[in-house]
């Protein structure tokens, strides 16, 4: 069981190292988030604390956790890593939605105004 998690972290992280992803004028890769389709930089977990958003910063401790995880960790600390791993996928499906609701999101149009006779 744990060697196919393994490859799945690994096949994400050989996916997220890959894409083809635009670079912003800070020199930063920016790629799409593919739940909620928000553009987001890929930077350290360093460079997110210093610069980057709250997304950003959940982003990189992912990645950073999922590429511990891909190069082995001892059994003490597999579960709990484990564990954080999968509460960061709840945080930034959480941020991706607030993101979403604030307008940053994928459904930048305002809605259209109703009058009486949609009702």
């Amino acid at each position: 069981m744990i060697d196919h998690v393994d490859t799945d972290i690994d096949a994400a992280l050989a996916a997220e190292e890959d894409a083809d992803a635009l670079v912003d004028a800070d020199g930063y890769k920016v790629r799409t988030s593919p739940r909620a389709e928000i553009e987001y930089r890929v930077m350290s977990v360093l460079d997110a604390v210093e610069n980057g958003t709250e997304l950003e910063l959940l982003f990189a401790l992912r990645t950073q956790i999922a590429k511990q995880l891909s190069n082995g960790v001892s059994p003490r600390d597999l579960a709990s890593l484990s564990r954080r791993l999968i509460e960061l996928g709840k945080d930034i499906e959480a941020a991706e939605e607030a993101e979403i609701e604030e307008g940053g999101g994928v459904d930048d149009e305002p809605d259209e105004d109703l009058d009486g006779d949609d009702l």
